[in-house]
């Protein structure tokens, strides 16, 4: 009769126990990674939003300078968003093409009346809500990005399939 050492049966066992081990330790990685991913997008939002938000409230009034077109519209506050560019001149970051990790995703600008700010909560929805061009000197517009982040690994590391999100960004008009 032949008998196994106990080297040879204690190296199946680690075989075992470390795959074990490695699945955890890659969920686990997979959802460091997915979240740092997550902050990355979120923040790369926020920064381009808070970049579009500061061109609307100088192009209150419409263009500023020389080669500018008179009237800014809230497409062209949704490409500086989108792209960090208006006219040839850089106002910003913009997205840096990382716009196609939101999905269903809409820029709105538009003004906040002080009653609306005031409010508790404050009242942030873009419905019914005064074009941003109309506002007044120190009233407060808003840009308002709202998506859906969606993860590359969800189901692996027991993430929901889609993470919703809004980015308001308020700063005052410096209109005249």
């Amino acid at each position: 009769m032949l008998l196994q050492s106990k080297k040879a049966r204690r190296e199946g066992a680690t075989t075992v126990e470390f795959s074990l081990v490695a699945i955890m330790l890659f969920m686990m990685l997979f959802g460091i990674f997915e979240y740092g991913r997550f902050l990355f997008v979120y923040h790369l939002t926020t920064n381009a939003a808070r970049d579009a938000c500061r061109f609307a409230v100088v192009h209150t009034g419409g263009g500023t300078m020389s080669g500018e077109p008179t009237t800014i519209s809230a497409s062209d506050v949704q490409t500086v968003w989108r792209t960090g560019m208006f006219n040839s001149n850089r106002y910003g970051t913009g997205m840096c093409g990382m716009e196609g990790n939101i999905t269903g995703w809409t820029c709105n600008v538009f003004a906040v009346s002080d009653t609306d700010f005031f409010a508790s909560p404050p009242n942030l929805t873009a419905a019914g809500k005064p074009d941003w061009t109309t506002a007044a000197f120190s009233q407060k517009i808003c840009v308002q990005v709202t998506g859906t982040y969606r993860p590359v690994v969800p189901n692996l590391i027991g993430l929901n399939s889609s993470v919703p999100f809004t980015v308001n960004v308020l700063m005052g008009s410096e209109a005249n």
